[in-house]
């Protein structure tokens, strides 16, 4: 008799185990561990080219961001065409310099550069920044996040 009722505990004890364990399986059936990661959040250069690209959608050709978002270029004569000006091209530049935060006076010393003052650079609000202007190229400048 001891022998029945220890093998109908045994038995029962299963059968509880079985239940539990399918009630658990039943409640995390809503559960997915194969949802898609979230998207990294963008960098600041990227949000600083969605915001311009929002407003100059035909420019592109005067702006780019690199591949792996390292950097911004903007040029207001990419196809360097002697003596050419392009007003958007530098509306462009003014609004990475909104976007990026860069204060006015890098904006002055930009136009302000000479094709004999070669390569400057500016390190400002967690930029660098660096532009070269000559009169047949126009002005070309880089910005990159500081190290």
């Amino acid at each position: 008799m001891k022998k029945i009722l220890a093998a109908l505990a045994a038995a029962l004890l299963c059968v509880a185990a079985a239940l539990a364990f399918t009630a658990c399986a039943a409640g995390n059936a809503g559960d997915d561990d194969t949802q898609d990661p979230p998207a990294p959040q963008k960098t600041r250069l990227q949000q600083a080219y969605d915001e311009v690209y929002a407003q100059y959608p035909a420019a592109t050709s005067c702006y780019e961001i690199g591949s792996d978002g390292s950097y911004i270029e903007v040029d207001t004569n990419p196809f360097n065409i002697d003596d050419y000006y392009n007003a958007t091209y530098v509306d462009v530049l003014k609004a990475f310099n909104s976007e990026l935060g860069v204060p006015d006076y890098v904006y002055q010393l930009m136009i302000t550069t000479t094709a004999m003052q070669g390569r400057q650079t500016e390190t400002v609000n967690g930029l660098t920044i660096s532009w070269t202007y000559h009169p047949d190229n126009g002005l070309a400048v880089i910005y990159r996040l500081a190290e």
